[in-house]
């Protein structure tokens, strides 16, 4: 507060010391500056209150700058990979399919890869082997090569190839409570090539090939990195599996926003359970969102009242003025000059309150980022758009204010009783 205040006490004495000694300059210019040294303090008080609202504005964003990172998490999403996911519902093959290549022949989508995923087990299902070795079950991807690149690392694929992906040690034991209440860790065995497993959910039984080749897990663009069993669909009967939950990495142009529009509207018509998202790589705590929301608005809303008040007052120094405005047109001083040395009269003292607020913000900023233990960190774009937003509210006043100017300049405000 004290801060805020002397930004207020000290902008009047600033103004009256920078313009004391400044002589020359165009008409305009001189008008607005002799006008300065006559009543510096009273058009440096008008300015004020965008002053401390720039002040105020700097702090408090050097303030959640600084303590964003408490509420800022990382997705693990990887957006230059892909910048939307798709969930195609459950489609067979050749509706998936078909969907797939309508999404790819959408303007503005650069790339599509999609996968079809569902679950193997082996043995009858009852969850035991013999010696009571429980049976593990793995998850099962079906997907052309170039889909395969997103989920697995794996040389010379081609249709008809088979991957098998380990999973990381700690999925290597099951852990139960036996009878007496102690915790019991067993291993927990792989499905192995050449055995035979059941593909839910419609238990069709398939083979894995004794050649499936070993690859590496490759995290997904959503940020999950998987394992089990990946094959091409020329290796497994796709149409005898049946319907299987799909899924579509998109590459959407930014360029054309009209696209992901496109995108969903291909999506609504094809089935009500196609969805789609934006992947970012990080998110932000909702509440967290709203009160910097908030801030933004009412920083305008702000500005503006102060704008408001600017004008108002303007205009009553304008009409104050009336008979001296309507004198200097009658002798012929330009009515461009005089339009520029009102621009002049308010901007020279907001452009000094506005480096005044700039030492003010980021002072106060330090100190509130003190309070919270965190180091200041300076957003020069935020301190330039905070003084870009004051002076152009200042100029848009002066702007509002031209018109009643070139009124009161009339030959009529001469007349006096």
């Amino acid at each position: 507060m004290l801060l805020l205040v002397g930004v207020v006490t000290l902008l009047p004495w600033l103004v009256e010391a920078a313009v004391r000694r400044m002589r020359g300059g165009p008409v305009a210019w001189q008008l607005a500056i002799r006008r300065l040294q006559v009543d510096g303090g009273g058009n440096a008080r008008q300015v004020c209150g965008v002053a401390v609202a720039v002040a105020g504005t700097i702090a408090l964003q050097a303030l959640f700058t600084g303590v964003d990172d408490d509420f800022v998490r990382q997705t693990g999403a990887d957006p230059d990979r892909a910048s939307h996911l798709a969930h195609l519902g459950v489609p067979d093959r050749s509706t998936g399919d078909a969907l797939l290549t309508r999404l790819r022949a959408v303007p503005g989508v650069d790339s599509v890869a999609g996968y079809r995923s569902t679950s193997v087990f082996a043995g009858s299902g009852d969850g035991e082997s013999a010696g009571g070795v429980a049976h593990r079950t793995d998850e099962l991807v079906i997907a052309d090569c170039r889909g395969l690149a997103e989920l697995i690392v794996a040389t010379d694929c081609a249709d008809g190839a088979v991957f098998r992906v380990a999973p990381p040690p700690e999925h290597l034991r099951s852990v139960t409570v036996d009878e007496q209440g102690r915790l019991v860790e067993t291993p927990v065995e792989q499905i192995r090539a050449g055995e035979r497993v059941q593909v839910a959910p419609g238990g069709y039984e398939w083979t894995i090939p004794v050649d499936a080749r070993p690859a590496q897990s490759r995290v997904d663009p959503y940020g999950i990195g998987r394992f089990g069993i990946f094959a091409t669909p020329a290796a497994i009967d796709v149409d005898a599996v049946g319907r299987l939950p799909t899924t579509a990495y998109l590459q959407i142009d930014p360029g054309q926003p009209d696209a992901v529009e496109h995108v969903r509207n291909l999506l609504a018509t094809a089935g009500p359970m196609d969805l789609l998202s934006t992947l970012s790589a990080t998110t932000e705590a909702r509440r967290f969102t709203s009160v910097r929301r908030g801030l933004v608005v009412g920083i305008v809303v702000t500005l503006l009242l102060i704008a408001a008040s600017m004008l108002v007052t303007m205009l009553e120094q304008l009409r104050e003025r009336r008979r001296l405005l309507a004198m200097l047109d009658a002798f012929g001083a330009p009515r461009r000059a005089l339009g520029w040395a009102v621009v002049w009269q308010h901007l020279v003292p907001v452009l000094l309150g506005l480096v005044l607020a700039v030492a003010a913000g980021v002072g106060l900023g330090a100190v509130l980022l003190g309070m919270v233990g965190r180091d200041l960190v300076v957003s020069w774009w935020t301190v330039a758009g905070a003084s870009a937003a004051g002076a152009g509210v200042v100029l848009l006043v002066a702007a509002a204010g031209l018109p009643a100017l070139w009124r009161l300049m009339r030959a009529d405000g001469l007349r006096t009783e």
